[in-house]
């Protein structure tokens, strides 16, 4: 199509463009019209075209805005103003923008379409040419089969207002009976309705829309499909909406409605919610009882939580007393035991060295004591550092029992060292762990008689969940170096487990009542054997204390005259804590 300036001598193409949506929409053009407004329109292959002069650009009209099809064959105009459209698959009454050339006001933009429906005898999909309208107004369109001919004054819009009617009412897809108020159960909440507009010109094009009042917001607009499904509804109270339209969209607003009520189950009733507010207020009278007793209690135990501290204080008391003595203590005995080994080396009279050995031996143990009771206090005052560094404890614990060889077999006690691992990397500091061990099993050989057995056993114990990253450390007998450095940077180690170690003796056992107190500071279980052994009440509550430090946990069973079992948990990983400094 070419525009003709003949001012100017010069030529305008218009060409369809998809990516231009300014440009005339149809490569084929079948018809230009110019209405009464002086309005040209194009009918084309691809949809209805208004041609704005001042913009020299396209609007476009196509099944989208309501066309029964795209392609346009003809254009005429009645007297109101009207446009009507020869289309591919039927008539249709187009109400342009700007209303009627008489000044009505029509609507704007609105397609009324005409097909074989509305009683054409041409067939939906054969008609041709542009069609004419005669001095009185009448159209005519041609097709395959003849010419239709009418008046458009003469085509009327049905003004019937059609009764609305609900026809069915289903529960899970089955018919049943219903009224104008329906009670169901909680569990029949599957729901469908059928309707109908009762207008029986051309009944097909009829519209609907319906809401469930007490769920729905809106209305639902379906179009012509006349039923509506609602799976799941909880209890409550509903009430079910259907209007319709006829043929030419006249509505019935006021419609017809259906009250639905569905029954909560039994726990949601009214009488169960009066037996839930009984059963809340005594609880409530109970909870009430119970905060008096808990004040009597509290009473109770703030007056035995001051006798504690009482006795807790006289147990700082001891611990300051000792470690201030042990300091006065500590100087002369390191002054004894040099003289008196250098003694012990260069004398040669056996009776003089062997009471000089009973005395260096002894001035050791007192050492050993003055440095647990510095032990404790560095404890009490949190300047005890960890100086952990990675480690196959397997040999040193190993060494640690063997050194105990010459010792058992004075006592003529079996001492056995098992470990089914011959490497089990943990963070510890070799110097307490040490401490710890021989404290247990110093404690295993005084109160195990001769003839007895002590063993002791190393296993490793891994948690039950453990990340991949971690677990990937871990192979069947041990872990390596270089991955457990980088893996304790991050400070998560722990989560690789624990070494365990057991130490079981046949000793003479701890009576059960006594088993809570042995871990506490200068306590001794009463016995004449405990007395003979000279025990001090400091060795488990040190060791104890030196495990907690590590992270790990001892724990102790024992049946009187059967024997006891020390067992000792230590993390195998880093853990960063205020008192650990990682080593190299």
């Amino acid at each position: 199509m070419f525009c003709y300036d003949q001012a100017q001598d010069s030529l305008i193409e218009f060409i369809s463009d998809t990516k231009n949506p300014s440009s005339i929409s149809g490569r084929q053009i079948n018809e230009i019209y110019e209405d009464k407004k002086k309005r040209l329109w194009f009918a084309t292959n691809n949809g209805l075209n208004r041609y704005d002069r001042s913009t020299k650009n396209f609007i476009h009209f196509t099944q989208k805005n309501g066309l029964p099809g795209n392609n346009i064959l003809g254009i005429l105009e009645d007297d109101q103003g009207y446009l009507w459209l020869n289309t591919s698959k039927g008539i249709s009454k187009f109400s342009a923008e700007g209303g009627s050339a008489s000044g009505g006001d029509t609507e704007t933009n609105h397609f009324k379409n005409y097909d074989v429906s509305y009683g054409l005898e041409l067939t939906a999909d054969a008609w041709y040419g542009v069609g004419c309208k005669t001095r009185n107004g009448e159209m005519y369109f041609g097709g395959a089969k003849g010419f239709t001919r009418f008046h458009p004054d003469s085509i009327k819009d049905n003004p019937f207002i059609p009764p609305i009617v609900i026809t069915s009412f289903r529960k899970f897809d089955k018919s049943y009976p219903f009224s104008s108020k329906i009670n169901l159960p909680y569990d029949e909440n599957f729901l469908s309705f059928e309707f109908a507009a009762l207008s029986y010109i051309s009944p097909e094009r009829n519209q609907y829309a319906y809401k469930m009042e007490g769920l729905d917001k809106d209305w639902v607009y379906p179009g012509t499909r006349r039923y509506a499904s609602y799976p799941n509804l909880d209890p409550g109270e509903y009430v079910f909406r259907v209007k319709g339209s006829n043929n030419d969209e006249v509505w019935n607003e006021a419609g017809t409605s259906i009250s639905i009520i569905i029954s909560p189950p039994w726990w949601k009733t009214t009488w169960v919610y009066i037996l839930y507010s009984i059963l809340i207020l005594s609880i409530i009278y109970i909870t009430w009882k119970m905060q008096v007793k808990r004040i009597r209690l509290s009473h109770e135990y703030e007056m035995s939580k001051f006798e504690t501290e009482k006795l807790h204080e006289v147990d700082e008391l001891k611990s300051r007393f000792f470690a201030n003595i042990s300091h006065e203590f500590r100087t002369p005995l390191t002054l004894i035991l040099g003289p008196v080994k250098q003694i012990i080396e260069i004398i040669k009279d056996e009776k003089i060295k062997n009471d000089l050995k009973v005395v260096h031996k002894n001035a050791n143990r007192l050492l050993g004591l003055v440095n647990q009771l510095l032990d404790i206090s560095k404890l009490e005052s949190g300047n005890m550092k960890l100086q952990t560094v990675p480690q196959n404890i397997i040999p040193l614990l190993k060494a640690l029992t063997l050194s105990f060889t010459s010792y058992a077999e004075r006592k003529r006690i079996t001492l056995k060292f098992n470990s089914s691992e011959d490497e089990i990397i943990a963070y510890i500091d070799k110097d307490k762990i040490e401490k710890i061990v021989t404290n247990v099993l110093s404690n295993a050989f005084k109160f195990t008689p001769e003839g007895g057995r002590i063993e002791v056993t190393l296993t490793r114990s891994l948690p039950s969940s453990v990340s991949q990253s971690h677990s990937e450390l871990v192979s069947e007998s041990k872990i390596d170096m270089k991955k457990l450095k980088q893996s304790a940077s991050g400070g998560q180690l722990d989560k690789h487990g624990f070494v365990e170690i057991s130490i079981h003796d046949t000793g003479i056992g701890i009576p059960q009542e006594k088993l809570p107190k042995i871990f506490d500071r200068f306590y001794q279980v009463d016995g004449s054997h405990t007395r003979e052994q000279e025990g001090t009440g400091i060795g488990l509550s040190l060791t104890k204390e030196l495990i907690e430090l590590h992270r790990g946990k001892i724990e102790v069973e024992s049946e009187e005259g059967k024997g006891t079992c020390f067992t000792i948990s230590i993390p195998l990983g880093y853990i960063a804590t205020p008192n650990n400094e990682r080593g190299s």
